[in-house]
């Protein structure tokens, strides 16, 4: 088949969404990523911090790298642009306090790392230059639908979600939208359990259930009004009370059975 130059301008001009997806190599963004990928019109930019085939290598945290992979993108292209930040870390915090706390802000540096400075460093580049060449943006990210109590047993983790929040409700404008998608104890493709080796996952809802649920939302955020949007998506369980996350004691021996460290002592920093 042979293909002429017409014909590649065609295909390159086709493709009217750009959609970057950070944490595209497993889990959450790899479903995400998936989807997307089975799109018409639709160009997937998928970013992992290891070398794998059809993802970008590029490390969030090197703000120079990340401003340059921003410089040279070139969205003229397209119509319009999604950017999902699916990376970030959790860890149980049996004692209450965070695991490794240099700065001493009462977030664990791990996870501010991996939920707040790799957000930053993609988002407000990326926004920054669609405000520029005028192409309207939607961001999103993934909350927990527990950040609300800031459970003190990982307390870090909704605090760093809670410092997004705060920044996404400040960037609204014409062309920036946000979205926080708040999931319940959710499964990658693997039916990985994290660190909760033990617990029971019958009511724990898969990747590409959360895709299936939210991607109607998604893909109408450009027809809403609101240009900040939280949804909670989880599967629903019959036997679930209004007080698990305020009923700290029974919690914490919940999800001490959960990570198989009945009448033990949790260690600290263990990844959830």
């Amino acid at each position: 088949m042979i293909t002429n130059n017409d014909e590649k301008q065609n295909i390159e001009t086709d493709l009217k969404h750009l959609v970057i997806i950070t944490g595209a190599s497993r889990g959450i963004g790899k479903a995400y990523a998936d989807y997307y990928r089975s799109k018409e019109n639709t160009t997937v930019m998928g970013i992992c911090h290891s070398n794998k085939p059809e993802l970008i290598q590029l490390d969030l945290l090197d703000e120079p790298a990340v401003n340059n992979f921003i410089l040279q993108l070139d969205i003229n292209q397209f119509e319009d642009i999604v950017y999902m930040h699916a990376v970030g870390i959790d860890k149980f915090e049996p004692d209450t306090k965070p695991h490794i706390d240099l700065d001493g802000d009462g977030i664990d540096d791990e996870i501010y790392a991996t939920n707040v400075t790799a957000f930053l460093n993609m988002a407000e580049p990326l926004i920054e230059k669609t405000r520029q060449n005028k192409k309207p943006i939607t961001v999103v990210n993934i909350g927990s639908i527990s950040d609300i109590y800031e459970v003190p047993y990982w307390q870090s983790f909704s605090r760093s979600k809670n410092i997004v929040r705060r920044y996404l409700k400040s960037i609204i404008a014409q062309n920036v939208k946000s979205i926080i998608l708040n999931v319940s104890s959710t499964l990658d493709e693997n039916n990985n359990k994290y660190g909760r080796i033990k617990a029971d996952i019958t009511y724990w809802q898969s990747a590409k259930e959360l895709v299936a649920k939210s991607i109607g939302v998604l893909d109408g955020m450009g027809n809403l009004d609101s240009n900040y949007l939280e949804i909670d998506f989880y599967k629903h369980n019959p036997n679930f009370r209004q007080d698990y996350f305020t009923n700290l004691p029974k919690l914490f021996l919940n999800w001490q059975r959960d990570m198989g460290f009945v009448g033990k002592e949790i260690p600290s920093g263990i990844r959830i």
